[in-house]
């Protein structure tokens, strides 16, 4: 399933920070298990807040596009794709020629999001990338699909930008892949420190979110009986945070290598950091770029916003 260089950076992180990568847990069967998450929570939650503000706001987007006409929606961390298909599909309406694009770290997730774009637009090119953009950036294949009068519109969905440990620097990596006429449309969760409580109580209850995350550790050896699975909120770093607490000694195993792990040990599986709204903002501004379109919904839950690079020339 794993590549040995993402087997090293696994057992690194696991050794020097005490945490499983969730980037890791999308390949395989977690490819899968994502999808029938994404699928039955499409209708409310994350994903429900931003398709109602996306669609409330298409057309405000698509005027940043004003002259152009081939169009390459890429799909950063593209799931199953399924969050794209409404915007291809204005696109498509619009009168654009329309190319899908999507990236990301598994091989499953890209042939599934392909899969699903494909058979809503038949005819349409796919061409997916297998890609981390954590590792660096990408400005090769955006210069490669953007040839032929294609202008890539980046798209970042679903509330994966407070997965990072070091947004920034992902960040930085999509500023270093853009062209001049690209554009970048991120959404994003915001902070409510007043149903925080609530928003915990929803990770440690949904037993699907549990099984992915749980996943990975499983494989490498350490079971139900090994480890207690915790849900908390960090207030000083502004995340949720999903973690294993050992309840005795365990040797994980990884890649033929032996990973010992002590008890009373606590693993970090996930994190998801809730900005504000003028943390987003003072976020993107330090990465170089500019805000050309921000919106939130009513309740101030979600936001999105788009972007693209300042040039330091002007």
């Amino acid at each position: 399933m794993f590549s040995k260089k993402q087997e090293y950076e696994l057992i690194t992180a696991i050794r020097s920070r005490g945490e499983v990568p969730l980037k890791f847990v999308y390949m395989g069967e977690g490819a899968r298990l994502w999808d029938e998450i994404s699928r039955k929570e499409s209708g409310d939650g994350i994903l429900g807040m931003e398709h109602s503000l996306l669609m409330r706001h298409i057309e405000d987007f698509f005027n940043a596009f004003s002259g152009v006409k081939r169009l390459n929606v890429v799909d950063l961390g593209c799931g199953n794709g399924v969050p794209a298909i409404p915007l291809i599909r204005k696109a498509k309406d619009a009168g654009f020629d329309v190319r899908y694009v999507p990236l990301d770290i598994s091989r499953e997730l890209l042939d599934m999001a392909c899969r699903n774009v494909t058979a809503e637009f038949p005819g349409i090119m796919a061409i997916p990338k297998e890609i981390d953009f954590e590792a660096g950036n990408f400005a090769d294949v955006a210069y490669e699909v953007g040839q032929g009068g294609y202008v890539n519109f980046f798209v970042f969905f679903g509330n994966t930008l407070g997965n990072f440990s070091d947004a920034g620097r992902v960040l930085s990596n999509f500023r270093d892949s853009m062209g001049s006429q690209d554009y970048l449309l991120i959404g994003t969760e915001l902070a409510n420190l007043s149903r925080i409580d609530l928003v915990v109580q929803r990770y440690v209850e949904h037993q699907p979110i549990r099984r992915i995350h749980l996943m990975l550790p499983q494989k490498m050896g350490i079971g139900q009986e090994d480890a207690e699975y915790e849900v908390s909120w960090n207030d000083r770093q502004q995340q949720i945070e999903s973690k294993i607490r050992l309840k005795r000694d365990v040797d994980a195993m990884l890649g033929g290598e032996r990973i010992p792990l002590r008890k009373g040990e606590r693993i970090l599986l996930m994190r998801s950091k809730k900005h504000t709204e003028s943390s987003l903002t003072k976020l993107l501004s330090d990465t170089g770029f500019r805000n050309e379109l921000l919106t939130t919904d009513a309740d101030r839950a979600y936001i999105m916003t788009l972007v693209q690079p300042t040039r330091f020339s002007v």
